[in-house]
């Protein structure tokens, strides 16, 4: 290199960091945490001994985008094997070479249309390092510096400089991000909805020049248009920015003023996010998603207790959840063409069947945005799982020391807050109140919805994001008490006269903070139990219309399948088929087990299917308390809809020998069409005294 080219490039290095310098303190230090935040995110991802799952099978156009070829998909049977052990991380790296001059491409698929900035992002990185799934490390980095550095502004929002720092670089530590990290789809979402919270946070605190608010809205738009293009998730930010702008900005803007904010956030959201957004009218599946989030393994991890009679589905499964929507389209809205995914008719069938449950169960939704609300507050005093299941491939102690014990140190300092976690975040909200009820209610309704929404499917990577929340709160709390401490030093007898002379500290903010804390109770539990009440008497009108259904019994078959089981059927059954062939196939069976037939109080049953798809099975366990031994007139009616398919077929009920007699008779429901819902139901003779919605663990007791 010349002499004048290094000079040059020195030169530029110290205007550089001349520039750097002349930042703002805020500004140099959240570039600081964005350095330490990259250098930690690098050195897990280098580190960490697991497998990044964000569905590089579907990365084709991001390669062949990197070898210059532009944004196509190759067609399958071109693909070359090069290609395919690479997207199936078989290989680690890719030569543009081994692509064909003369290659035929195929449609790129929904997930490919909707990920094309994710994809884009790829490619670029790739463009520079080499295609290699290795050469994606400084992108994560980037990602988790970019974390990092948000959070710190939004920390300031509500505490100074060194609570601020500490509450970003225990982020930075945290095992919820780090875990999160190498999986790059689910985590580039952090950044991006961060953002939004930021400015959102700053628009709200103080009254801002139209100038600047037009800018900020701007800005979010363009935020939340591009990150679109990494992760659907964001779409739920854009209702709470148009929420925020119209109700909760300082007074002085008026409401002109606050329509120009949200048109030019919608049309900076709409240009950045027009090619991901041109791609949507063909259809998806987002209600898809939000209906397995509704099935009962997500039940126990979001904390709740489901009604002893009912159960919407109960199985995670994309082909289950298909099946579903595909008959509920057949028998309810007479749709005689097979749905397929990513589709529009798809989509609105997802989209009733959820309208149905929603219109059925509606304090069952509320109950579970509470409970979710009430879990995000508590994950980073209360791990969701074991840190030290956390694999690495250390290569030094320096890395083990930094990465491991921190984090451990982290949730050790943490665990100590727990039990005090909610009393903290009610102090935070009664002191925003003291001073101010908009910025009060806002918060609180921030935290709802925010902590809320993961509640329509309720796994750690659609929620990880949001721990900042209770360290912001606790942050905040113990900022005000610092500020407290220093302003008043109060002597004992100072203390105890304040106390006992109520005209020195019942002032306007006390009050309003008492007004808010009942206004707020009466807002959360009123609507909870109105919907409850709702629901309970609703469902006891349904559930009488499943049990007087028209029926035709089956006449019981008993299978020997070893020493102790047997699989129980209906002879008459396999010759009923109400749907159209090449269609799904759709019964719904009712089983009644009486207690004077059997022996054992509480019995097992399994609802078998035969799968020609080896991860695929629609098999059932349930287990039925058929009551107390004075009660031997108790039969139990058990509902469970079958489905039949190509590849799955529904083969009986399957018990143990000594319970074989327990079922008395069985019986299949004439008219399905009448019941756009085949719940899974257990409905004992009393269950009109049973609980009919779902409760809160640990706050509430079902019946």
């Amino acid at each position: 290199m010349s002499f004048s080219k290094k000079y040059l490039y020195k030169q530029t290095a110290r205007n550089i960091l001349k520039k750097i310098w002349t930042l703002p303190l805020d500004i140099k230090i959240a570039l600081s945490l964005f350095l330490i935040g990259m250098v930690v995110g690098v050195v897990f991802v280098s580190t960490w001994g697991g497998t990044p799952q964000f569905y590089q099978q579907y990365f084709a156009p991001a390669v062949m985008s990197a070898c210059g070829r532009g944004y196509i998909n190759p067609y399958g049977v071109q693909t070359p094997q090069q290609l395919s052990d690479f997207l199936t991380l078989k290989l680690d790296t890719f030569s543009c070479d081994y692509l064909p001059v003369n290659l035929l491409t195929s449609p790129l698929d929904k997930f490919q249309e909707v990920e094309q900035y994710l994809m884009g992002t790829v490619a670029f990185f790739w463009r520079l390092f080499g295609i290699s799934w290795k050469a994606l490390t400084p992108l994560y980095g980037i990602f988790y510096g970019a974390t990092i550095a948000i959070s710190y502004g939004i920390f300031r929002l509500g505490m100074k400089r060194v609570l601020a720092v500490i509450g970003s670089l225990l982020l930075t530590v945290s095992a919820l991000h780090l875990i999160n990290l190498p999986h790059l789809r689910d985590y580039s979402k952090a950044p991006f909805i961060l953002a939004v919270v930021l400015i959102m946070g700053y628009m709200v605190k103080q009254p801002l020049k139209q100038s600047m608010l037009l800018g900020l809205a701007a800005a979010c738009g363009t935020v939340l248009g591009f990150g679109f293009g990494f992760r659907m998730d964001l779409l739920i930010c854009i209702p709470a920015f148009i929420g925020t702008v119209l109700i909760f900005l300082p007074r002085r803007t008026n409401a002109k003023n606050r329509l120009q904010i949200v048109a030019v956030f919608v049309a900076c959201f709409f240009i950045a996010g027009l090619p991901i957004i041109s791609t949507l009218s063909g259809g998806g599946n987002t209600f898809h998603v939000i209906l397995l989030g509704f099935m009962s393994p997500f039940d126990k991890t979001l904390g709740v207790e489901k009604s002893p009679l009912y159960e919407w589905g109960y199985l995670y499964d994309d082909g289950f959840m298909k099946v579903m929507l595909d008959s509920y389209s057949y028998r309810i809205h007479h749709n005689h063409v097979p749905l397929q995914l990513d589709t529009r008719e798809y989509e609105q069938a997802g989209l009733q069947y959820f309208l149905d449950i929603l219109n059925n169960f509606p304090a069952d939704m509320l109950t579970r945005v509470y409970a979710a609300s009430l879990k995000i507050l508590r994950m980073s005093f209360n791990l969701p799982f074991d840190p030290n299941k956390i694999n690495h491939n250390y290569d030094t102690n320096i890395i083990k020391l930094l990465l491991l014990n921190s984090y451990h140190w982290y949730y050790n300092i943490l665990t100590n807050f727990q039990p005090v976690i909610y009393l903290i975040v009610v102090t935070a909200l009664l002191m925003f109140s003291a001073r101010s009820l908009r910025i009060a209610i806002f918060s609180l309704l921030f935290i709802i919805y925010f902590a809320g929404y993961p509640a329509l499917q309720f796994d750690l990577r659609h929620y990880f994001h949001l721990e900042f929340i209770s360290l912001w709160a606790l942050g905040f709390v113990l900022q005000q008490a610092f500020q407290l401490i220093n302003r008043n030093s109060l002597t004992r007898h100072q203390f105890w006269t304040i106390i006992y002379q109520p005209r020195r500290w019942w002032n306007s903010s006390v009050q309003r903070s008492i007004a808010f804390a009942l206004a707020a109770c009466f807002f959360l539990t009123s609507p909870l139990y109105a919907l409850r009440w709702y629901q309970y008497h609703h469902l006891g009108n349904l559930f009488k219309s499943y049990s007087t259904a028209e029926m035709e019994q089956l006449t019981l078959a008993h299978t020997s399948l070893d020493e102790n089981k047997v699989l129980i059927q209906g002879l008459n059954f396999a010759q009923i088929d109400p749907l159209a062939q090449k269609r799904i196939k759709t019964e719904y069976l009712v089983a009644e087990f009486a207690q004077t037939q059997c022996k054992n109080l509480k019995i097992e049953a399994t609802f078998r299917y035969e799968s020609n798809i080896k991860f695929i099975n629609f098999s059932r366990e349930i287990y039925i308390n058929l009551g107390t031994p004075d009660n031997v007139e108790n039969t139990t009616r058990v509902f469970f809809p079958i489905y039949y398919a190509n590849w799955s077929k529904f083969q009986g009920i399957e018990m143990a020998r000594e319970n074989a007699n327990c079922i008395t008779a069985l019986y299949r429901v004439k008219n399905l069409s009448q019941f756009p819902l085949l719940l899974n139901l257990t409905l004992p003779q009393n269950w009109e005294t049973l609980t009919r919605y779902q409760v809160i663990k640990h706050l509430e007791k079902s019946a």
